[in-house]
């Protein structure tokens, strides 16, 4: 997608403006790009804070800055354009004064709860190993297969394929986990949920670590924020993203 029509639908979304079709578009575009809904949470930003009297504000800083480098360009020498050290001490209170108003009029909100899914989510890097290409073995070519589609991200049929996997043999709980990410990198957090969940039962495999991590996410996808909160807090240090559960932490309790 070109980058008009994606702030067309941006803009739309905002308005309240989509067609049916272009919600679905769009919807599907969320799913895929997480860099979308920072540029979401941004516009919304922009939108609440310049339609007030900040703007004002905001365009007296810049006319400052202006000032400033105009200043700074007429007192230059000919050709070489040197700025002498006040005009760049001068320009770089200004810059900091500039940085200030913009965190003055940005200031910083609490993000979604699909914002904090789509800037933590990543799909979990696929431990299975392809089998050889001429593997006669249906089990095998079905593993195959499911490991590509997951590699390519093709994660519906990632999905499939490990669904059908977890028939074939419950007791894996890798067809499991796989089954759930894919699940999750589609959009289905509800399935999702419910896999994690029957992971987290038994405690004595080596994904449960990664299983309380992407369970917390699709709680958060779901907008069970307090499950969210629950579920990180039980990442001990040490433990798969820990690092990250902290600070996600932070950002539900803002």
């Amino acid at each position: 997608m070109d980058t008009e029509k994606r702030y067309d639908l941006i803009e739309k979304h905002l308005a309240g403006l989509l067609t049916k079709e272009e919600q679905t578009v769009f919807d599907q575009l969320l799913n895929e790009d997480p860099s979308l809904a920072k540029e979401i949470a941004f516009h919304t930003r922009m939108n609440t804070v310049l339609g007030g009297e900040k703007i004002h504000q905001f365009r007296s800083v810049l006319q400052q800055v202006n000032k400033e480098w105009t200043a700074s360009e007429a007192k230059a020498v000919p050709r070489v354009r040197r700025i002498n050290t006040r005009s760049i001490l001068g320009i770089a209170a200004t810059i900091v004064f500039l940085l200030a108003a913009l965190w003055f009029l940005f200031p910083t909100e609490k993000p979604s709860n699909d914002a904090l899914f789509a800037s933590n989510f990543e799909p979990y890097t696929m431990v299975l190993n392809q089998r050889s290409e001429l593997a006669a073995d249906p089990i095998e070519q079905a593993i195959n297969q499911a490991v590509l589609n997951y590699n390519q991200q093709e994660f519906e049929k990632a999905a499939t394929g490990f669904q059908q996997l977890r028939e074939v043999d419950p007791a894996n709980v890798t067809y499991s986990f796989y089954t759930a990410i894919s699940q999750l990198a589609n959009g289905e957090s509800a399935a999702a949920i419910t896999l994690l969940e029957q992971l987290l039962v038994s405690d004595d495999h080596l994904l449960v670590e990664q299983s309380r991590w992407y369970l917390a996410l699709a709680y958060l996808k779901e907008n069970e924020s307090q499950k969210a909160r629950s579920t990180l807090q039980e990442i001990e240090s040490g433990a798969f993203r820990y690092e990250e559960a902290k600070l996600l932490l932070r950002d539900l309790r803002q």
